[in-house]
């Protein structure tokens, strides 16, 4: 239990004595579910205009209201954006089931999720056979 932590709706880090790391003041306490997979945004990708030299950051958790770009709603998770920068001027496909094996580009993998599955944290193992994600319900 030493090792708990907490995470306050402005991102900072408290210790379970809510003693802020860094100082902050109040002590308001929220706690995130950990999450082990990503959420599936939607099951089929989005189209984007994409602005050469422009850096763009991919939400890599599911959860941005924002999709398919972060929001930091990962905030409290172990999932982090995806940092890119567009080469040229044009059209791209982004992943929004989050399995691509190309993030942020769609590589296809959306094809195993329905329309139930939209909004829901699912488990994958990939096929060694072809490398594409297979989704477990648990």
């Amino acid at each position: 239990m030493n090792n708990l932590h907490f995470t306050s709706e402005k991102g900072d880090i408290f210790n379970k004595d809510c003693k802020a790391i860094p100082p902050y003041n109040g002590c308001l306490l929220i706690m995130r579910k950990a999450m082990k997979n990503p959420v599936i945004a939607n099951n089929k990708p989005k189209q984007v205009t994409l602005n050469q030299g422009e850096e763009y950051y991919f939400c890599s958790c599911g959860k941005s209201s924002n999709q398919p770009f972060c929001d930091g709603s990962h905030v409290g998770t172990d999932f982090t954006p995806i940092a890119f920068t567009a080469e040229q001027d044009n059209e791209a496909h982004l992943c929004m089931c989050k399995y691509s094996t190309n993030q942020p580009y769609c590589d296809g993998a959306h094809q195993q999720f329905s329309q139930a599955d939209i909004g829901q944290e699912i488990s994958v193992t990939t096929k060694k056979s072809s490398g594409m994600p297979v989704a477990k319900n648990y």
